[in-house]
């Protein structure tokens, strides 16, 4: 009983401990099956952050193949960049051999940047000098003030341009400017040189021209004008102020300043020829005037012009012309009138006088034929004038003696020995046989020999002719 009681005892201490044991191990067990849990929480968790990354790391991967795909267009654009620049450049450097432009760039301590061989050969500054002060460099002072005004431009930004002759003899037109960055900075100076040896020469010529010109006008007291018409604009040469006493400044610009000068008398028809060339009426301008010095008096003017532009409508636009001092001329005009009208009326008075003379008068040629007679020769010889008119007196069947002498050779009469010897031949006694009259007649003739101004030779005799009865 008591052994019954002590497996009893140990059975139920047995199952004691091995629920304490199953207790343990179930407690053991729900710990576990909590960390499990925690774990499987912990999983979870993580496999959702490597979702969330995965899906980063796809986004990031779909921005990187952009960016790669920007990188390749970029680097695309930078080929083409620099295939440009490279066309740039090549262009560049054929612009500057073809067109024989020299350039010489300084930087910003004008230091020798770059260089061209034109602007080597222009300066005496070779490839070598590159990096070198300008002021440093020997032989490249082309004129007195080249480094000023270099330096001028570096400080002030304001272009200068200037013509300089190499010591060839080339000119150039060289224009020093700022050299400019694409942000509008100022990095240096640019300095170019233009060959303008061809214009220097035909500006030499046409000033040549000009000079011969202006001499040409000085010496045929002549200027030249042209009038802007819509603008009213008058440009003249400085010959006509010369003439006129005035200079440019006491002259308005306007046809007017001109115009207000002209004498009172010649005003009206000046306008009228105006009026008459911008209308169409007449194909120039031309007309003479009296002009009013600056010190009162007035001067002939002789003008000439014409419109040599018009608009597009056909209205005058400009008009050019030439105005002459002809007062000299207008002077001696008047003195040729003057002596006109003395000679028209000495010609009267001789040709009262030659036809009222009582004596007979015979105008011969220095041939002798007879050029005239009075009516009282005609009425001697007894014909019309046209019949002794262009004959010699040996022609007209008359002889001629002296007294108690044989037939006087013609060229002995009085007439003829005046036109030969270019003396005065006095009154001498003559015995003429007249055919018609079948009679002698007794005459007195003298002649006197007629001679052009600084002549020698006589060109005509006057022959006095009266008969003694």
């Amino acid at each position: 009983m008591t052994n019954d009681l002590h497996e009893s005892d140990a059975f139920r201490g047995r199952i004691e401990e091995l629920e304490r044991d199953l207790q343990h191990k179930s407690e053991k067990l729900e710990q576990a099956l909590e960390s499990l849990e925690a774990m499987n929480q912990e999983l979870l968790s993580t496999n959702e952050e490597l979702t969330a990354s995965n899906e980063e790391l796809h986004r990031t991967n779909k921005e990187l193949q952009f960016v790669n795909e920007e990188l390749y267009k970029v680097n695309a654009a930078h080929i083409r960049k620099i295939d440009e620049l490279t066309q740039l450049n090549a262009d560049f450097d054929n612009l500057h051999r073809n067109t024989f432009i020299g350039d010489l760039y300084l930087d910003r301590h004008l230091a020798i940047r770059k260089i061209n061989q034109v602007a080597a050969s222009i300066t005496n500054i070779s490839v070598a000098d590159i990096g070198k002060p300008l002021r440093h460099v020997t032989g490249n002072a082309l004129y007195e003030h080249f480094f000023r005004d270099i330096e001028s431009v570096s400080e002030t930004q304001v272009a200068i341009e200037q013509e300089v002759c190499d010591s060839q003899g080339k000119w150039y037109l060289m224009r020093v400017v700022p050299y400019m960055t694409k942000e509008n900075l100022v990095d240096g100076v640019l300095i170019s040189f233009i060959d303008i040896s061809n214009q220097k020469r035909v500006q030499n010529i046409a000033s040549d021209l000009n000079i011969r010109l202006d001499n040409a006008l000085k010496m045929g007291e002549m200027s030249w004008w042209e009038w802007d018409y819509e603008t009213n604009h008058v440009n003249t040469g400085v010959g006509k102020y010369r003439m006129l006493g005035y200079e440019k400044e006491e002259m308005g610009e306007g046809y007017e300043s001109w115009t207000k000068l002209i004498h009172p008398d010649d005003y009206g028809p000046s306008m009228e020829a105006m009026r008459a060339h911008l209308k169409g009426e007449a194909t120039t301008y031309f007309t003479e005037f009296r002009i009013r010095h600056k010190f009162g008096h007035y001067l002939w003017y002789k003008d000439n012009g014409g419109i040599v532009t018009r608009t597009a409508s056909g209205k005058p636009k400009l008009l050019i012309g030439i105005v002459q001092n002809i007062s000299r001329e207008k002077a001696q005009e008047q003195k040729y009138i003057d002596a006109l009208k003395q000679a028209q009326q000495k010609e009267a008075d001789f040709s009262f006088l030659f036809n009222e003379l009582p004596q007979g008068v015979l105008l011969q040629a220095a041939s002798g034929e007879v050029l005239d007679a009075n009516p009282v020769a005609l009425d001697l010889f007894g014909l019309a004038l046209d019949e002794i008119r262009g004959r010699l007196l040996s022609r007209l069947g008359w002889t001629f003696s002296k007294e108690n002498e044989m037939a006087l050779p013609s060229t002995e009469f009085p007439g003829l020995v005046a036109l030969r010897t270019g003396q005065k031949q006095n009154t001498e006694m003559f015995w003429a046989y007249d055919p018609k009259r079948e009679e002698n007649l007794r005459l007195m003739v003298s002649a006197v020999p007629v001679f052009r101004e600084n002549e020698s030779t006589p060109c005509q005799v006057y022959s006095m002719i009266s008969e003694i009865k």
